[in-house]
Order: structure tokens, then C-alpha cells, then sequence
């Protein structure tokens, strides 16, 4: 059991002191255990550490960033997969008033090397896999650079520049003292644009941002907590809560073996896992499949997912396949976590046009507007205007003392995203089309950066998609459009045929011919009736996913594809 300590904002300052404090007030209780090595679909070697121990391998870290001669405010690239070393390296530079930088390697290696370039970083910490070629990409020249697994030719490991350093007590090391705004930690992700956006998380907006994530998702002793999202583990750092990691392929979490996953459940006594929708729905598979053996004996009471849409098919599936545990959808982006959320049970019962994400967070002020193509210098004091009537689509804005206020170093995709309030604080701009209904609860409409326009009037994607995506045999849709002068295409990847006529006796091939068959009929007749004749239809085996959550349809990808 993990002891119930009040998060509050630390006298220092610094984020690091919400997870340092545990090693002293409970250093036996289990931090982190993670999983390193899967044979015969057995976790035959994993690393655990205490919160003590925890708390003495950031002691030894900070040591060496300053034996290394860093100093407040630098920048130091982490990119290694998640382990024990790279949350007590991550805490150490958060400690020291240092500044982590993610970059996340699934947009590509040329975007990769574009935020490695913009990051300003003093040092690199990474794999031995990436840092060999660090002689012919100029992103890397001029950084000191450490390997997080192997030795190379002039490069030390980080395990290896450990040995040797004597830390002081945690009494003699207190955390740095953080002003107002100071930088805390640095994501990088693929920009619109093209351009990587760096967002700008200072010590505060993490501070803010755990308290809200829980005071919206209370964790209780008894919790354990299993995610697909590596960076969740902070926030449970922050509560006191251990965390067990899954064993899967953290860039690829749609592929997780979701048996060994249930596994780990049962055997951790994890009561509540979160992650993306295509890793959570794998671990459901798998228990719907050994409902007879493996669910009885099941401590999870809580789950949450978010990262993309959450249909009403994948609600229903959830609450069949764990029926003792509440199951929410979660609405969020690193700019802004929580938004909204709502209980599956209620997305399986009144999902019909568009995405349901429930109640804004108390937290979050939340409005849909409709600005104008270059919003120039509207303020909150000018905003009015542009406010939509209750029912009306227009842009999802929030605020909230949780809201990151900026990207790094990028003034344009801060006045692009970002809409500026006397007080300090901003409007968000999610760039996600939504609507408010009778009840005040959020229903997602598309993305703006999709928008289709069809015989002179806009269609909103999700309304159709989620119309789609109902239909028994699709697995996901997307509608898309590759210019506004061209007719959309609705593109949708079916489940697979053993799901949809598992006990038919004709050969698997005429199965799918017939399968394909039966669901473009399906699609046209709603499409037909949603006012969209002429739509192309087609029908894939798969359709791209984003790299990051696997869930979310990589719509650029696909139209390429088409």
C-alpha cells in the first residue's frame, strides 16, 4: 500500500520534490517495475525499484550532471525506452532545475533530426543504436553524448560514469528553487506544418497538470497502476503509486500480445491500467477470451483511454470484457490534460453523430468558437464575438491553469495556437472541431485540418466515421478529401473474416470477396442517406495508424495512399 500524501504546489517550486518527497516518507514502497525481456510469451527479466531506492539513484545522477559540468536551465535529450534509469535521469535533471527533452522518434527520421537540431541541447543521452551514427548528422556535433545501454568508440554509458560517484544525502540535496515560469521539460511532436513544435512544460504547468489529472482520477492505497503511456508514470511518481509498465513495444502499442498483458494484470495485482484505445482494446480481446478463467480473479477496477476517438463498439467491448472496473474515455493533448471525460457506459448507450468525450474537467474552461482565418490579435477580451450558440460546430478552446502557455523557441506556433488573456493565461486552441449539447457535454465533430467540403456546405468526418464505424464488420473509417475541388472517399478497414462468419464452410478468399462486398452495400446506403452520393468507397486491409498511440488514422499517410 502507497500512503494518501496531498498534492500540493512544493515551496520550491520544482516538480521533482512531488516525487522525491515518497523516498523518505515511504522508501519501501514499490516505484516502478518494468519488464526487459519476453520469451515463449514469459517476462523472463524485469528491473524493480523502490521508492528509497529511487531516490538514491537520482542523487547519484545529480551528482554527475554536475561533475559534468551542467548547469540550471540546460537541455539534455533523453531518447531510450523507458527503464528505471530514464525516469531516475529525468527526475535528477528535473531536481537540478535541468531541462529533459523528448523527442518523439516516431515522426520520422528527418523531423527526428529537425527538433534534435532546434533543442538547443548540451548534452544527448540515448541508444547506442542511434548515437553510432552520430558522425553524419550535424544534430549531434558539438553535444556531449551518452549511451543509455552500450559502450561506443569515445562514448562512455551512463551505468559506467555512475560507478564511482558518492551522492550526498537527500537532506543535503534539496531540490533547486524554480521562479515563475521556468522551464521544466520539453515534448517534441511532428508540427502541422512540418515544422517539429516543442511544447513548453515549465515546473508549474506539470504541477498544474498532475494536480488536475488527480483530483479528476483519484487514486486510493491499495492502487497499482499499469500504462501504455510512459509519461502517465510521472504523474503516478508524483502520487506515491507504483507503476508496472506492460511488456509490449512501447513505439508500436497496437501490437501488444494482449495475453501476456492480462497476465501481467492478474499476476501485479494492477487495479488500473490506462493507455490508447488500440492497446487497451488488445488487453480486452484477450480477456474476452479467457472470460471463464482469467477476468474472476481480476483486481482492476479503473480504466482510462485516450489519444484518439473511442467508438461506441470498442465502449461496449469494455465494459463485456471488465465488467468490475469503470472505464472512461479521457480528452486531452500534452497542451491541455484533462479536458473531458466520460464512462464508456454512457459513450456504448448515446454515441450516434460524432465522438462523445463527456463533461469538461472542472479544471477546464472550455468554448467553441469560430474564428476567423487570421484570428491577428484577438484576446479574451475580444473573443466574444466569435463564441458559437449551444449545438453549433465550431473550434474546442480551452483554459485552465493546467494549459501550457507556449512552444519553445517557436513564436509563430505559439500565435497560431494560442489566444492571450490578461491574466497570464491562454486559450488552447485544440484545433478540434466540436459541439456543446443540452447537458454540456463535448461531442468531437473532426479535426479542422480534415475538413471536407462537399456540394457547397462542410461535412463534419466524425459524424460520418462514427456512423461507419458502427456498422458490424468495419473496424475503423476515415472520410477524406484530397482538395476541396475533389469528391470524398470513405475509406474503412473491415474486421477480420473469422470474426464476421467464423463457422462459414466457403473458403477464406470468397469469405473476404463477400465480406467486402456486403459492407460497401452497407456504406453506400449511408452514405446515400447522409446526403454524400458520388463518395468513392473504399475498402482496405489496413488502414495506416499514427506511430505514437497506433490508433489515431494517419490521414496524410492515406491519402498519399489513394
Amino acid at each position: 500500500m502507497h500512503a494518501i500524501v496531498p498534492s500540493l504546489v512544493p515551496e520550491s517550486g520544482n516538480f521533482a520534490d512531488l516525487i522525491l518527497r515518497h523516498a523518505k516518507r515511504q522508501p519501501f514502497v514499490t516505484a516502478l517495475n518494468i519488464p526487459h525481456e519476453v520469451r515463449a510469451q514469459k517476462i523472463t527479466h524485469f528491473e524493480e525499484i523502490s521508492f528509497g531506492e529511487l531516490g538514491d539513484r537520482v542523487a547519484k545522477l545529480r551528482s554527475l550532471l554536475n561533475r559534468e559540468g551542467l548547469k540550471k536551465q540546460d537541455r539534455v535529450v533523453v531518447m531510450f525506452k523507458p527503464c528505471i534509469n530514464l525516469y531516475a535521469l529525468v527526475v535528477a535533471l528535473l531536481a537540478e532545475g535541468m531541462v529533459p527533452v523528448f523527442i518523439d522518434t516516431g515522426m520520422g527520421a528527418k523531423k527526428m533530426l529537425n527538433a534534435l537540431e532546434e533543442s538547443d541541447a548540451s548534452m544527448i543521452v540515448a541508444t547506442s543504436s542511434l548515437l553510432r551514427f552520430r558522425w553524419l548528422f550535424p544534430a549531434f556535433w558539438g553535444r556531449r553524448c551518452i549511451s543509455a545501454d552500450s559502450p561506443l568508440l569515445g562514448i562512455k554509458t551512463l551505468d559506467l560514469l555512475l560507478e564511482g560517484v558518492t551522492p550526498s544525502s537527500l537532506e543535503e540535496m534539496p531540490c533547486a528553487e524554480i521562479k515563475q515560469g521556468n522551464r521544466g521539460l520539453i515534448s517534441f511532436t511532428s508540427g502541422s506544418t512540418g515544422r517539429p513544435k516543442g511544447a513548453d512544460r515549465t515546473h508549474d504547468s506539470l504541477i498544474q497538470q498532475h494536480i488536475a489529472i488527480r483530483d479528476h482520477w483519484q487514486d486510493s492505497a491499495e492502487d497499482i497502476d499499469m500504462t501504455s503511456l510512459p509519461v502517465v508514470v510521472l504523474h503516478n511518481l508524483c502520487c506515491g503509486m507504483p507503476s508496472v509498465l506492460p511488456a509490449i513495444e512501447f513505439s508500436a502499442p497496437g501490437s501488444a500480445d494482449g495475453y501476456l498483458v492480462l497476465r501481467q494484470l492478474l499476476e501485479s495485482n494492477v487495479t488500473r491500467l490506462s493507455g490508447a484505445p488500440a492497446f487497451i482494446e488488445k488487453v480486452a480481446d484477450a480477456a474476452l477470451a479467457n472470460a471463464s478463467s482469467s477476468t474472476v480473479a481480476l483486481s482492476l477496477n479503473s480504466i482510462s483511454l485516450g489519444g484518439a476517438p473511442v467508438t461506441a463498439k470498442l465502449s461496449r467491448k469494455l465494459n463485456e470484457a471488465f465488467p468490475g472496473a469503470v472505464s472512461r474515455v479521457v480528452y486531452g493533448s500534452t497542451e491541455a490534460e484533462p479536458i473531458a471525460s466520460v464512462e464508456t457506459a454512457k459513450v456504448a448507450l448515446e454515441q450516434h453523430e460524432g465522438y462523445l468525450v463527456g463533461m469538461p474537467a472542472h479544471q477546464s474552461e472550455v468554448l467553441i468558437v469560430k474564428l476567423p482565418k487570421d484570428p491577428g490579435q484577438i484576446t479574451d477580451d475580444t473573443l466574444a464575438p466569435y463564441y458559437c450558440v449551444q449545438g453549433e460546430v465550431g473550434e474546442l478552446v480551452v483554459k485552465g491553469k493546467h494549459v501550457l502557455k507556449g512552444y519553445v523557441d517557436n513564436p509563430e506556433a505559439t500565435k497560431e495556437n494560442k489566444i492571450h488573456c490578461a491574466d497570464g493565461s491562454v486559450w488552447h486552441r485544440t484545433g478540434d472541431l466540436a459541439k456543446l449539447d443540452e447537458k454540456g457535454s463535448i461531442w468531437l465533430m473532426g479535426r479542422m485540418s480534415d475538413s471536407i467540403h462537399f456540394n457547397g456546405k462542410p461535412v463534419f468526418t466524425y459524424i460520418i466515421e462514427s456512423k461507419v464505424d458502427a456498422i458490424p464488420g468495419v473496424k475503423r473509417s476515415a472520410l477524406i478529401q484530397n482538395t476541396p475541388d475533389n469528391k470524398p472517399v470513405l475509406v474503412f478497414e473491415r474486421e477480420q473474416v473469422q470474426q464476421v462468419e467464423r463457422y462459414s464452410t466457403i473458403d477464406i478468399s470468397t469469405q473476404i470477396e463477400h465480406a467486402e462486398i456486403k459492407l460497401k452495400h452497407l456504406v453506400m446506403g449511408l452514405l446515400i442517406d447522409e446526403g454524400l452520393v458520388g463518395t468513392g468507397i473504399v475498402c482496405l486491409d489496413k488502414l495506416p495508424v499514427d506511430s505514437r498511440h497506433n490508433s489515431k488514422i494517419d490521414r496524410a499517410k492515406l491519402r498519399k495512399m489513394l
